[in-house]
Formats: C-alpha cells, sequence, structure tokens
C-alpha cells in the first residue's frame, strides 16, 4: 500500500501542501486554509496518509477537525528543526517540502 507524507505550511489565508511519496516531492498545492480545502487534498489520496504541520495558532484546530482524515497527525514545532529553522532558503515550499521529507524519515 501505497504512504503519503504530507507536509503542510499554514497561514491564516493559505496552506501550502506538499506530498511526498516513495521519497519523492510528487506534488505541491497551495489551498486556502479551510477544512474542505485541505480535505479535498487529502481524500484525493488513495492509500496511507501521515500529515505533518507546524505548530501555531491555527493547530489545535487543525488537529481536531483533520485527525480522522489521516493515519497519523503530528504537530512539530519548527524551531525544533534544524533543517527549517536554520536553513537559508526560507519560503513556504521548501517549509512544506521539508516537513514531508522529516516525516518519512522519523525525524518529527
Amino acid at each position: 500500500m501505497t504512504t503519503y507524507y504530507i507536509g503542510a505550511d499554514v497561514h491564516s489565508n493559505s496552506t501550502e501542501m506538499a506530498i511526498e511519496k516513495g521519497r519523492k516531492i510528487v506534488a505541491n498545492y497551495i489551498v486556502p486554509t479551510t477544512i474542505p480545502a485541505i480535505s479535498n487534498i487529502l481524500d484525493s489520496l488513495q492509500g496511507k496518509k501521515q500529515l505533518a504541520i507546524e505548530e501555531g495558532p491555527m493547530a489545535g484546530w487543525l488537529y481536531r477537525n483533520l485527525n480522522k482524515k489521516v493515519d497519523k497527525l503530528i504537530v512539530c514545532d519548527p524551531r525544533r528543526n534544524k533543517l527549517i529553522d536554520c536553513d537559508g532558503d526560507k519560503d513556504d515550499k521548501i517549509d512544506a517540502s521539508k516537513l514531508a521529507l522529516l516525516l518519512r524519515g522519523g525525524y518529527l
């Protein structure tokens, strides 16, 4: 069974999502930060789904509403992930991709 590792960089207006499958980022999405928009992406993936989101003001709300849509959901502190916190390249697409890769590797 295919496993998808999804990193989500969440902001009040939009969420950048990176989908990792088979050790490669296979898709990137920018969706509104709403449960239906994020759920549509998650529901489109057939297989096991693991989702990582950064800790922030909406993390609890997202956890409560998306937890049943995935097999595993991790809320992480980005300051504790050196790959994200200390890297010179800092933007939402890169953050979401790094979250997906760290999730796959078991580093969150």
